[in-house]
């Protein structure tokens, strides 16, 4: 899951809710990766990292089965 503002929290909290095994959150800022910890994400990924891809494939096994990205589009 990509973008933890109020949309992606929520989406990490039904992930979590549903019993998902793992739960990745990325964002850039500190403060919204741990609130996503604290609300159900079992990882959290800096969204500026340069090894985002092979850190997920590292985490899921191979790649993940679901992703959403709920960040706010680049103007």
């Amino acid at each position: 899951m990509v973008g933890c503002g109020g949309v992606g929290l929520a989406a990490v909290m039904a992930a979590a809710a549903l019993g998902t095994g793992t739960v990745i959150a990325v964002d850039l800022a500190e403060d919204r990766r741990a609130l996503a910890a604290e609300v159900g994400a079992t990882h959290t990924l800096d969204g500026a990292g340069t090894d985002l891809v092979d850190r997920i494939r590292d985490l899921t096994g191979g790649g993940a089965t679901h992703a959403f990205d709920t960040a706010p589009p680049a103007v």
